[in-house]
């Protein structure tokens, strides 16, 4: 079992947290997990196998007990606590500018754990440099992605026989969300 030690609690973290592990229902929608995307039949997303949150760290102590209420996790007082109970990182980011992701990565990295950081990698090309150096350097992998690579709705769209892709038009709520999720199925 792959324990993963994620950073932050904004609504990515409770996101992800539901792919690799099982959580309480209850907690994770107090905590503002969105149910409707987790479990619905239409886009569902792919649970990772063998996985589960050994720990949560956050900047606020009453956010990281709400996320270990939900998902069953430990919490750690120092970020880097993480590495002494973690075998892989999770770096959640929902909106945020990404600014110190390197910042936060590279000490995990020295220390031989793989990080997996929500996008971006980091908000200015020096630093995300810095980054893809110290992965490189270590030779631990570095990882980033977005959670819509993974919905069933994405698969769908790659299997369908659909021939040349030369424009896609996607409306939503004020979200890009159908945009990005165009981008993983049609690779542009």
């Amino acid at each position: 079992m792959i324990r993963i030690g994620m950073i932050n609690t904004c609504i990515h973290a409770y996101l992800y947290g539901a792919c690799f592990g099982p959580y309480d229902r209850y907690q994770y929608i107090l905590g503002g997990g969105q149910t409707d995307i987790m479990e619905s039949s239409s886009v569902p997303v792919i649970p990772f196998k063998n996985t589960t949150i050994g720990a949560v760290w956050s900047k606020e102590r009453a956010d990281a007990e709400q996320f270990a209420r939900a998902f069953g996790c430990a919490i750690v007082d120092d970020r880097m606590g993480l590495a002494e109970v973690a075998d892989a990182i999770f770096i959640a980011n929902a909106g945020g500018p990404g600014d110190d992701h390197a910042e936060i990565a590279i000490p995990f990295l020295e220390k031989g754990i793989p990080v997996n950081v929500d996008k971006p990698l980091e908000a200015g090309l020096v630093k995300a440099k810095e980054l893809i150096a110290a992965a490189e350097r270590t030779g631990v992998p570095v990882f980033c992605s977005s959670l819509l690579c993974y919905a069933k709705a994405t698969e769908e769209l790659r299997a369908m026989d659909l021939g040349e892709v030369r424009t896609v038009v996607a409306t939503g709520g004020g979200s890009i969300a159908e945009v990005r999720s165009a981008t993983h199925a049609f690779g542009t």
